[in-house]
């Protein structure tokens, strides 16, 4: 058995397989490059994300800061107040705003603090917010953050 192929059938063929891989081609390539793309769309989303969560917790940062150096300044504390109101879930901001009266010698221990507060706030800006709790912040000042009433109080011996 003999198959006889004319030159004009060969050329044809040829062609055939030809425009098919070049298609094939052009459609890898297409494929390659839209899986790139995505890929880096959501990197870049990622670092978005990560540079809106490090504006907002310095916002958060900066406000607690003021709030405690400088109370007097309202026009800034109040700015800085209405813009954690604008984002920050309700509950936290509930609880920064209970936090801030629960500061002094006169704290109660049922209320949650400042420290309590920065912990949630990482909780929603942070993807992975880890396992860091409020005792593990490091704080700057006599008892600041203790979540002990009358911490400013000597202690009996």
């Amino acid at each position: 058995m003999t198959i006889n192929i004319s030159f004009g059938n060969a050329v044809f063929v040829t062609a055939c397989i030809g425009i098919v891989q070049f298609l094939l081609s052009i459609w890898i390539k297409a494929r390659l490059e839209n899986s790139i793309k995505a890929e880096y769309d959501k990197l870049i989303e990622e670092y978005r994300f990560e540079l809106r969560a490090k504006e907002r917790a310095e916002k958060v940062a900066k406000y607690l800061s003021l709030y405690f150096k400088d109370s007097q300044n309202f026009q800034e504390l109040n700015q800085l107040s209405w813009e954690l109101a604008l984002w920050l879930p309700d509950h936290i901001y509930l609880n920064l705003t209970k936090a801030l009266k629960n500061v002094g010698p006169e704290m109660d221990i049922t209320k949650p603090t400042i420290l309590d507060t920065l912990i949630e706030t990482r909780k929603v800006l942070l993807k992975k917010p880890g396992s860091l709790v409020g005792d593990n912040i490091i704080v700057h000042g006599k008892d600041f953050g203790k979540q002990t009433p009358n911490s400013d109080k000597p202690k009996p011996k």
